[in-house]
């Protein structure tokens, strides 16, 4: 069997908006980003989608939780050929994770990736 490397995306997007939002607004906040990564991956993509793997996100969590766990967000984001943000991920206070997220993307040098 032939390995093929497939291109490696951080799939990212509102969520908390730094817990700042309810857990029914989270909950479809999820819902959508999981819906991109989906098609991102039918697209060919080998996806990272840290709204999945981001056991500690949740409402109420400590900053010191929270930058916790974006520290590891970042650290995977650092690793990935191209970052996607969901369509409204813009919307987030300038606070949360993807704007950090985004920041961080364009502080390195990660392409943008958009998906219509």
């Amino acid at each position: 069997m032939i390995l093929t490397l497939k291109p490696v995306v951080y799939c990212a997007g509102r969520f908390s908006d730094h817990n700042s939002l309810s857990i029914s607004e989270m909950q479809k906040h999820r819902a959508v980003l999981k819906q991109h990564a989906i098609k991102l991956v039918r697209l060919g993509y080998a996806v990272i989608a840290p709204i999945e793997n981001d056991v500690l996100m949740n409402p109420g969590m400590s900053d010191d939780d929270y930058n916790l766990v974006m520290d590891c967000d970042i650290a995977i984001l650092s690793k990935c050929d191209f970052i996607y943000l969901s369509p409204n991920w813009f919307e987030a206070p300038l606070t949360s994770g993807v704007w950090r997220e985004y920041r961080f993307a364009l502080e390195h040098n990660i392409p943008i990736l958009e998906v219509e």
